[in-house]
């Protein structure tokens, strides 16, 4: 869904090339830099990963 999103914001709020990529960048980022922390933080954890810490109540 992410590559329909430049010419989105280019038709429908009229924004420049150079303001849809930088919204881009804020959306990739976080996917670049989230899974080498949860990598990091996963074996810290008791192994069962969130299912469980969801399903305690």
């Amino acid at each position: 869904m992410l590559v329909y999103l430049p010419p989105f914001l280019s038709a429908s709020l009229g924004v420049s090339a150079d303001t849809g990529g930088i919204v881009m960048l804020a959306a990739t980022l976080p996917m670049l830099f989230v899974p080498p922390l949860g990598a990091e933080l996963y074996p810290r954890s008791d192994g069962d990963g969130i299912s469980h810490w969801l399903s305690r109540s």
